[in-house]
């Protein structure tokens, strides 16, 4: 009896062949279990940024804030009441669903309403190297509805960590800590950049701070 030869397509091969492995990451994901782990994950990295960085006199400590870690001035960068400037980390799921981000990413929170906010990101271009690979959101002119308020960011992509061996978590928080450093050192060039921002108009953020959604960023 002459035998048939049936394709099946690449990526369900691929899970075929790794059936008990692939259920197993399945269970996972579905289950909380990534989520606490995640948590232990983010706490860890809270210990790694205090006990790493030099943290600039007058600054809170890092601190965890559901999926991201907070860096921030306690009595500067105020835009309006408790609404302030700040250093914004997103460590997310990484088989995240519904469009969310499924890598790391540094940010600068910056609250300030459009106008002032596509001024304040024009003038972050001029002093921030363009070697140094930071996004700045408004060059993919996001619609009106969708500006977040995380004017600039740098990527940490979890698959440049891994490989056949296992995760690099040390070469991976150290990255991390990098880019903190990175945005730290432009500290007085933010306070510059704040007053002379502040100063061209009211500064009237958009309301309760969003955190940070993929939607208007590039991937």
């Amino acid at each position: 009896m002459e035998s048939r030869q049936i394709a099946i397509p690449g990526r369900l091969e691929a899970v075929l062949k790794n059936v008990r492995a692939a259920r197993e990451v399945y269970d996972y994901i579905a289950s909380d279990g990534i989520e606490r782990d995640l948590h232990s994950v983010r706490q860890a990295l809270v210990n790694h940024l205090s006990h790493s960085i030099q943290m600039p006199e007058g600054w809170r400590s890092p601190y965890p804030e559901e999926d991201f870690i907070w860096l921030r001035p306690e009595r500067k960068w105020t835009v309006l009441g408790n609404y302030s400037i700040a250093i914004g980390i997103k460590l997310p799921s990484p088989v995240a669903i519904d469009g969310d981000d499924q890598d790391v990413s540094v940010n600068l929170q910056v609250p300030f309403s459009r106008k002032l906010l596509e001024r304040f990101t024009a003038s972050l271009r001029r002093i921030v190297p363009p070697d140094k690979n930071w996004v700045h959101i408004l060059d993919s002119d996001p619609d009106e509805g969708n500006l977040p308020e995380y004017p600039m960011f740098k990527w940490v992509r979890y698959e440049v960590y891994a490989d056949s061996t296992g995760f690099d978590t040390a070469r991976f928080f150290d990255a991390i800590t990098g880019a903190v450093n990175e945005l730290l050192q432009l500290e007085g060039e933010i306070d510059r950049l704040f007053e002379e921002t502040k100063a061209t108009g009211a500064t009237v953020p958009h309301g309760q701070p969003k955190r940070q959604k993929s939607s208007g960023r590039p991937k």
